[in-house]
């Protein structure tokens, strides 16, 4: 399918139809000619930054769909754009950064109210792993063949960071802006004095090279994940660290793809390491640093897990699913206490592979969605169905409740699935009750959430498109 005209924002007619069908209305007749690499909402989340292979940068009001900007000077495709913290910046990259021509671009820095260039930074910059801005939107820190950190307000470089940097390939500031931590292709992380770009400390305690690097809420604790371990540092004095992660109880050396998350009350940390034929799952209690137990079995493929502050659930992620529980399809949830990791029900009835798990805000309900077209909501303290909604023709793929707000103090009290037939569906989670359809032209949505007020929708789908619907 050609990309042209392939990203517009779209208003929809809310009113209700006999069969809950929405019209579709264009209002914005204004996108990018070509295909859309990246799509970041502002802070506050009232405009929404778009990045194409047309060269240029957009900036969107999300609650109009109105172009605010129209950012031009990169001569390649942009590959990359986001927000400032304080909303008020845009940074953007290019292809050629990425070693992909000769003629080397730059990153830029825009304006976002007036829309004007406020510098071109980084000449002569090869291959560009990434960038960052600094908590207080006032310095960025680029990745390259080294490390600069750079005034977001004129575009001078501040200060190139000391010690070999060639190989690094991720970078962040801390919190409170005092720190940058550094991951390299060596398997170290490296921790700068973000104002003097002294080094402070180089540290080899990952076995193999560090993927992700996250610092808590407060700036006290990092967090940095390679594909062998997870390791926990005192970001305060960084004299002191623990490898989260332990060996696989089989005793091989196991590599695969892992992931942290936190639960939603932050008490629990999950960490998992997943590859071709073993997953293992372990729990933390993130005050105390204490392995509280591991879920390990040989599975082919990765996991779906989903946390409230009291339950777990774990999904395998291919053709089977054996997480201690004899079960030969990934069309079975399993509900378990998250304290203990004892298993509370078998979450039975779905046809097919479940594509989507979550939680209520309050934690007391929990949705699955499947490709057989039906989502599925659980009592969360009895694993018992409390509803079925043959929500699609087939393959639903994302399902998100309604958050906490004003109108809505608990949260949950909508439910929205989306699937592979292009529609976008608004439940009623407690009698399971259809209240409005939401249709569009182009199928394969995968992705559907509610903005933080409940008030908006915001749809993804494969071929790129990102459409902000008004919610019922």
């Amino acid at each position: 399918m050609p990309y042209k005209f392939l990203f517009f924002i779209f208003l929809f007619s809310l009113s209700a139809t006999a069969d809950f069908a929405q019209q579709l209305k264009l209002v914005l007749p204004i996108g990018h000619t070509d295909k859309i690499n990246d799509a970041q909402f502002s802070p506050d989340g009232k405009k929404l930054v778009t990045a194409s292979k047309d060269n240029t940068v957009k900036v969107w009001e999300v609650a109009t769909g109105r172009l605010l900007a129209d950012l031009k000077g990169h001569t390649e495709q942009v590959m990359h754009a986001q927000f400032s913290p304080d909303g008020t910046k845009i940074i953007s990259s290019s292809a050629d950064l990425f070693g992909w021509n000769d003629n080397l671009e730059h990153v830029k820095i825009w304006n976002v109210a007036s829309g004007e260039m406020i510098a071109d930074v980084g000449q002569g910059f090869g291959y560009l792993a990434g960038f960052s801005f600094s908590p207080d939107s006032k310095r960025i820190i680029t990745v390259a063949d080294s490390l600069k950190i750079w005034n977001t307000a004129t575009g001078k470089l501040i200060v190139k960071l000391s010690g070999k940097t060639d190989n690094v390939s991720n970078a962040i500031f801390s919190p409170d802006g005092k720190w940058i931590v550094a991951a390299d292709r060596e398997r170290s992380v490296i921790i700068y004095d973000s104002k003097t770009g002294s080094l402070i400390r180089n540290s080899k305690h990952h076995t193999a090279n560090v993927k992700d690097l996250k610092f808590s809420a407060d700036g006290k604790k990092l967090f940095s994940a390679s594909m062998k371990e997870t390791i926990e540092w005192d970001a305060v004095t960084w004299s002191d660290f623990r490898v989260l992660t332990g060996k696989m109880t089989d005793g091989r050396d196991q590599t695969g793809e892992e992931f942290l998350i936190f639960s939603a009350d932050l008490k629990k940390i999950l960490t998992a390491i997943n590859s071709e034929d073993n997953s293992m799952l372990s729990v933390w209690d993130a005050s105390t640093r204490k392995l509280l137990y591991v879920k390990n079995r040989a599975v082919e493929g990765g996991l779906l897990v989903g946390t409230s502050t009291d339950k777990l659930v774990t999904v395998a992620g291919s053709s089977r699913f054996q997480f201690e529980i004899k079960s030969e399809n990934d069309d079975t949830a399993c509900l378990w206490l998250l304290n203990t990791g004892q298993l509370v029900k078998l979450l039975i009835g779905h046809r097919d592979i479940i594509t989507s798990v979550s939680f209520s805000a309050n934690g007391k309900k929990l949705v699955t969605a499947s490709k057989d077209g039906t989502a599925k909501v659980w009592d969360a303290a009895t694993g018992n169905l409390l509803a079925d909604l043959r929500s699609h023709t087939y393959n639903s793929r994302a399902a998100a409740f309604s958050p906490a707000n004003l109108e809505d103090p608990v949260g949950g009290k909508k439910l929205l699935t989306a699937s592979d037939d292009g529609s976008v569906k608004i439940w009623d989670p407690a009698t399971g009750t259809l209240i409005k359809v939401y249709n569009r032209p182009v199928k394969n949505l995968f992705s559907v959430k509610y903005s933080t007020d409940g008030k908006k929708i915001v749809s993804g789908s494969q071929d790129g498109t990102v459409l902000v619907w008004a919610a019922a």
